[in-house]
């Protein structure tokens, strides 16, 4: 946690040492809202090492640890900042230093909420079998998938065809969850019918579940590079059909208020080791059954809006 919140005051003084070294000499903390580029440069940062942070959140948070810096008062900072970190924070059990458990690092891919609820729980079977649970963010399948070649240990949260992509991983048996997606569409009428060939949908991760049903249906995928990017373009009216995890559905209800949706698939995704950790997969899978009946599990299924996917 300590490593967590040092990182957040670094990225907070490099764009408080940005706009001073920018000719900006007197800066208000009002002020450095101003510089949009900076700005959104370190909200990214902040969202990439959390991927459930969202984009409110790290701005405020950047903003009131700047307040201190540029203060030096560190009773500026407020409670309300402290809490709303905490609670986008990485769920790391404190009973245990994480500098003495073996590191182990998986691949996912940027763009879900679902991501982030699948690192808290893998983080929780890992701890509890001795090891630490870090992930490195792909935005595409190349990428992930020349990742095992390089080192990575596996990847974080897959659907069950991915297992056809490459010969590397193993499958834990125990899914993860049982996760649904959606069309988004602006009216009834659209959703309730199939849409015409060549139909562009717009995603927000390369999802091999998702780009075989648009397959499939004979659609045509848009990518964008994040939730926000997609809801912003659909709201713009540059698109007219979207796809979103159910977790997507339900914290960005008020954007889709007048919108409506139907399922295109459900299914169970899985956590995957690469081929050289074969012998920690029955280790996994019952240390992934154990806490799945915990509270805990339950608790983490609430916090993403996914309670409603067990």
């Amino acid at each position: 946690m300590k490593k967590y919140f040092l990182t957040l005051a670094l990225l907070a003084f490099m764009l408080v040492q940005q706009t001073l070294f920018a000719g900006q000499q007197s800066v208000s903390v009002a002020g450095l809202t101003t510089n949009e580029t900076q700005g959104t440069v370190l909200v990214d940062l902040l969202r990439h090492f959390d991927p459930g942070t969202t984009s409110d959140v790290s701005q405020d948070s950047l903003l009131d640890i700047s307040t201190v810096i540029l203060a030096e008062n560190i009773e500026s900072l407020g409670t309300s900042t402290l809490d709303s970190l905490y609670n986008n924070a990485p769920d790391v059990p404190n009973e245990h230093n994480n500098d003495l458990l073996e590191p182990l690092n998986f691949s996912s891919i940027t763009g879900l909420r679902g991501t982030a609820f699948a690192s808290r729980l893998m983080g929780k079977v890992y701890h509890a079998l001795g090891y630490h649970l870090s992930v490195t963010p792909y935005l595409t399948l190349e990428e992930s998938i020349n990742s095992y070649l390089l080192g990575a240990d596996g990847e974080l949260a897959r659907a069950e065809i991915f297992a056809n992509v490459t010969p590397l991983l193993v499958r834990v048996p125990e899914p993860l969850i049982s996760f649904s997606f959606y069309l988004v569409c602006r009216s009834q009428a659209t959703c309730s019918k199939m849409l015409p060939e060549g139909t562009h949908v717009a995603v927000s991760s390369e999802i091999v579940v998702v780009e075989s049903w648009a397959k499939t249906n004979q659609l045509l995928t848009k990518r964008y590079q994040s939730t926000d990017d997609l809801l912003e373009a659909f709201n713009r009216r540059e698109i007219d059909f979207l796809i979103l995890g159910s977790s997507d559905i339900f914290s960005n209800q008020t954007e889709l208020e007048t919108s409506t949706y139907r399922t295109i698939v459900t299914i169970p995704v899985y956590h995957y080791v690469h081929s050289k950790h074969n012998n920690l997969v029955p280790l996994i899978d019952h240390a992934l059954k154990t806490f799945k009946m915990t509270d805990q599990y339950r608790q983490l299924l609430m916090k993403y809006w996914l309670h409603s996917n067990r």
